[in-house]
Order: C-alpha cells, then sequence, then structure tokens
C-alpha cells in the first residue's frame, strides 16, 4: 500500500450540527472520507450551503471558513489514528484537528507568521487548486477578519488552542457590523453602512477611506470578503473618478481621499 493511499484512508472528517449552544444535544452527523483536496470541496461546499441556507453570511465570512478547514486538513498530524473533526452550534463553529504545532513552533510563533509545514505535499495540493497560498499567513488572515488581537485567544470567542495533540480553532457567531478595523463608538454608524447590503462595494471602500483615512489592499479584502481582482476593481473605479489618490508602491500602497 503507497503512502498516498495510507493517507486517504486516514482522512477522516465528521461534522456534527448541535441544537442551541452546548454538546448535550446531536441533530446529525455527517462523515466525509476521502483524499485531502476531496475532502475539503465536500465540506466546504456543506459549510457555504448551511450558512447560505441559515442566512449566516454576515456572521461567517467565506475567507475565515476557508482559512479555518484549510488550515486543519494541511497540518494535521496523519500518523494519528482517529478523525478530525468540525461542530455546528447556534453561536459558533469549532474546527477540531488531530496534532499539535509542530516544528517547535510556538501559538505566538504561528499567529506572527512563522510556518512549519508538517504535510508539504498536502500544502502543495492545496497551493495547486488555488485554494491555500501556503504562506502561512492562514490563522493571521482569521484573526485579522475576526478582530483578534494578542491576548485574545484564550477569552473563550473566536480563540484558537493549541494543545501537545491536537489543534482548535472557533469562531464565535459575531454581530452582523463586526469590527474589524478597531473603529471606535463614534464610528459606528460608519461600521454599519460597511456591512451594509445597499452599498456598492466601491461605495463601502470610500466610506472605509473617510473613516480611516488611510487603507492598504488587504483592508478592501477583509471589509468585502473577496480576494484581490475585485478589491481591486473597487479601488480602481474610485480612482478612475478622482475621489481617492494612491501613494507608495507595490504592496505598501495606501490609498487615501483625493
Amino acid at each position: 500500500m503507497d503512502n498516498a493511499t495510507k493517507m486517504e484512508q486516514l482522512s477522516e472528517i465528521k461534522v456534527a450540527f448541535y441544537r442551541g449552544n452546548t454538546k448535550e444535544t446531536v441533530e446529525s452527523v455527517q462523515s466525509f472520507y476521502g483524499n485531502c483536496i476531496f475532502l475539503y470541496h465536500q465540506i466546504y461546499e456543506l459549510l457555504e450551503n448551511w450558512i447560505s441556507e441559515n442566512m449566516l453570511e454576515k456572521f461567517y465570512s467565506k475567507s475565515c471558513i476557508s482559512e479555518a478547514l484549510s488550515n486543519m486538513i494541511i497540518h494535521r498530524d496523519y500518523s494519528m489514528k482517529g478523525f478530525s473533526s468540525i461542530s455546528i452550534l447556534e453561536d459558533r463553529l469549532e474546527f477540531l484537528s488531530l496534532g499539535g504545532i509542530g516544528g517547535n513552533l510556538t501559538l505566538p510563533d504561528i499567529l506572527n507568521g512563522a510556518a512549519f509545514c508538517r504535510n508539504p505535499e498536502i500544502a502543495a495540493d492545496f497551493e495547486k487548486e488555488g485554494i491555500a497560498k501556503n504562506l502561512g499567513h492562514g490563522l493571521q488572515v482569521i484573526r485579522e477578519n475576526r478582530n483578534l488581537h494578542e491576548g485574545d485567544e484564550a477569552d473563550g470567542k473566536n480563540h484558537i488552542i493549541a494543545n501537545p495533540n491536537s489543534f482548535l480553532v472557533i469562531l464565535e457567531k459575531e454581530s452582523p457590523y463586526r469590527n474589524p478595523f478597531n473603529m471606535n463608538s463614534e464610528d459606528a454608524k460608519t461600521a454599519a453602512l460597511l456591512f451594509s447590503e445597499e452599498l456598492p462595494p466601491e461605495e463601502k471602500v470610500y466610506e472605509l477611506i473617510k473613516a480611516k483615512k488611510s487603507v492598504g489592499r488587504k483592508d478592501v479584502e477583509i471589509l468585502l470578503d473577496c480576494s484581490s481582482f475585485p478589491a481591486r476593481q473597487a479601488i480602481q473605479k474610485l480612482l478612475e473618478q478622482g475621489r481617492i489618490k494612491a501613494t507608495g508602491n507595490a504592496r505598501s500602497t495606501k490609498y487615501t481621499l483625493a
């Protein structure tokens, strides 16, 4: 039996739906078997449909779901027998994978972007599929999107728990007008505008720049919950209209009001 077949047999993820905010009552459980790319697509589709059916798009972004799911598949310790699991509760999602942090790294190390890949072949496959970039930035994306700061990982919500033989990412169901840009109370009206479905993407970007004075493309991606291309499109519209201006070069480019 070759390594690929062994890996496929070891790959199992169970998705459990619970009633309410505790794990006392299980409503249903689905088990997924197969290779890692298959697992990702099957489970991502399940989660995406569940979020859509329950109208929870404002609570759980696609980027966070993708990062949490790909992280638990890519970095699992496949030498351990057993299954990883996803728990779906009314107030949160939990992604639990087997295996702690490898490479003698600590949780602060990986939250700062330090990378150690236990399964480089799986990571390469995910990069080829366009699912993950294999840069070690996955958890940073989650932290930025969920407005996490140093020290928040143990506060009971939106946190990350690393144990010797398991790794847990919890995404708390948050207010639709979550605040990933650290706005103060005076900016509450603007925060509501940013996540309004009625406002076109470029207008959301304009409101963000107006509130924060200066933003980068990454801020726009977080705001719109999108990849770099749609973010660039929204920025380009504002540039062509002469409403904003760009300073700096490449990744250091910042956008301000014209």
